[in-house]
């Protein structure tokens, strides 16, 4: 019992330490008013999906087949993140960071009411990335996108660090896992984008 305190206790010092140090980075620039209103952009678009799903929208002109696939996968990793990331935060209960700063912007933004563990906006953009990339383009731009989503939550000291981080490795997990079950279940070989065999299909896998 003695050696799993201390090891909780060694992981909490980390995270602090690893709280302060990215958090110490982002305080030299939280004074900008120009990088505030950057931010709070960012983070608005992140809400509720709203960046993904014109992402698929734009994804899906002019083809029907295009517009089921999409939303179909939209969808998933909608669901499957907010019940992830509820579960996640009634079990954590990790209070947000606290600040007393107050900053002018001309964006209005939602305050965060929830707990701070893990970010659910960035759990959602890395998931959504994951699941409605269709190929290494887009699955490189489309991660950059939910990079700038989750710096934007550290940024605007709506969460740490480790908030950010635990909700992309989360993302990217669970985006992985429902791209495959829509691949297996759902949408067979329709998932696949047009052109593109998948490794199994090239190596003939059972």
């Amino acid at each position: 019992m003695n050696s799993n305190l201390r090891a909780s206790s060694q992981l909490g010092t980390l995270i602090k330490r690893f709280d302060s140090t990215i958090d110490g980075v982002f305080d030299r620039y939280r004074a900008l008013p120009a990088c505030y209103t950057i931010a709070s952009l960012i983070s608005i678009l992140g809400d509720f999906g709203f960046i993904w799903s014109l992402i698929a929208t734009v994804e899906a002109i002019g083809s029907r087949s295009s517009l089921k696939r999409s939303t179909v996968k939209l969808a998933a990793s909608g669901v499957s993140a907010f019940v992830v990331n509820a579960s996640l935060k009634a079990a954590f209960k990790r209070d947000r960071p606290s600040t007393d700063e107050k900053r002018n912007s001309s964006l209005p933004r939602r305050r965060p009411t929830s707990t701070s563990f893990p970010s659910g906006h960035s759990l959602a953009a890395f998931s959504s990335a994951v699941v409605l990339s269709d190929s290494p383009g887009e699955t490189v731009g489309f991660l950059c996108i939910a990079v700038l989503v989750g710096t934007s939550r550290i940024y605007l000291q709506d969460h740490y660090p480790s908030d950010v981080a635990g909700g992309a490795v989360i993302g990217c997990t669970l985006g992985f896992i429902v791209r495959r079950l829509l691949k297996r279940r759902l949408l067979g070989q329709r998932f696949e984008p047009a052109g593109i065999r998948s490794p199994s299909s090239v190596l003939k896998l059972p």
